[in-house]
């Protein structure tokens, strides 16, 4: 039987959200699955899809903790909604102001990998 990809991404998350995963682990847990993505049921459009790819990188995506309301809220969204949540990532994403990022980081190892 396939493992869920929602229910893995959402552990990933909440584990990350709650100080049990360090960003690094995020990205290798991300990297994992999507290496054994075969084993896992999910559509190949889904959100949850787009949102472990942007988790592979989150060092060069400059995605952080404070994103992860963000990301639970679109990991949770309606199924049916999913073009309309797919969107709403990419503007999430578009509106990130990643110069300010970089400079709040700047000290970070991990996002100057």
């Amino acid at each position: 039987m396939k493992k869920k990809l929602k229910s893995e991404l959402l552990e990933i998350v909440n584990r990350w959200n709650d100080n049990k995963l360090s960003e690094l682990d995020v990205l290798n847990k991300s990297e994992q699955i999507l290496e054994n993505i075969k084993g896992y049921s999910y559509e190949p459009d889904s959100i949850e899809l787009k949102i472990l790819h942007n988790l592979e990188i989150l060092h060069h995506q400059l995605i952080t903790k404070q994103d992860i309301p963000f990301i639970l809220e679109c990991i949770n969204a309606d199924k049916e909604r999913n073009k309309e949540t797919l969107s709403k990532w990419d503007n999430y994403l578009d509106k990130i102001d990643y110069e300010e990022r970089r400079r709040v980081l700047k000290n970070n190892p991990f996002y100057s990998i």
